[in-house]
């Protein structure tokens, strides 16, 4: 009912997203991520490797297995019940055509002397969104000897190739990525109280 009113789910505690000194995860710092298709098909995901998949709108939740190498999760998403998608903080683009029990992988963000944003602080530093199996987004903040930028990764080819486009922010926290793939939503780290609306056409 457009959010008027709100129900609660059966807890994620056993489904293995656990901060590494065992406890469940409950503060935004520790890098919570979210995506669902609908009020049935979602993923819940921890920065510390763990991502978990309901397809009965949370009653239920099993654990899926990730890629080898990745050591934290910078953000996820889903397109389809099959095909998902997952980014890790070293730069690399995991993807599912078989709702998780598969990956493929390729190295994303590639800038010499630079690296994806790894904060302290409550927020996440990047947002993937794809509108359909070839047009995709992904907008993260990466930091180096020379400073920090915002970055916006676009493909038109599912992956394949990609471009990238530095936005006027210099450092961002919690991207959001609208469905088509037209706005990117994010905060401004050193003027918490601007929010910078990005549109693409």
């Amino acid at each position: 009912d457009e959010g008027r009113s709100w129900e609660n789910v059966p807890s994620i505690e056993g489904v293995g997203l656990l901060h590494p000194s065992g406890g469940i995860i409950r503060w935004a710092a520790w890098g919570c991520h979210i995506s669902f298709l609908d009020d049935q098909i979602g993923w819940v995901a921890s920065k510390f490797t763990s991502l978990a998949a309901t397809g009965d709108g949370s009653q239920s939740w099993s654990v899926l297995p990730l890629p080898e190498s990745i050591l934290s999760i910078a953000a996820i998403h889903l397109r389809t019940p099959d095909e998902g998608y997952l980014l890790d903080h070293a730069g690399n683009l995991h993807t599912t055509r078989d709702a998780g029990q598969s990956w493929t992988s390729q190295e994303l963000i590639r800038a010499e002397g630079m690296e994806m944003l790894k904060i302290r602080v409550m927020g996440n530093t990047a947002a993937i969104r794809f509108a359909d199996k070839n047009n995709g987004l992904v907008a993260t903040s990466i930091s180096g000897d020379g400073g920090s930028e915002c970055v916006i990764m676009r493909t038109s080819d599912g992956g394949k190739t990609w471009q990238k486009e530095t936005l006027p922010i210099k450092m961002a926290l919690n991207y959001y990525i609208n469905r088509d793939c037209t706005l990117v939503t994010t905060i401004d780290f050193y003027r918490a109280e601007s929010i910078a609306v990005l549109k693409y056409t």
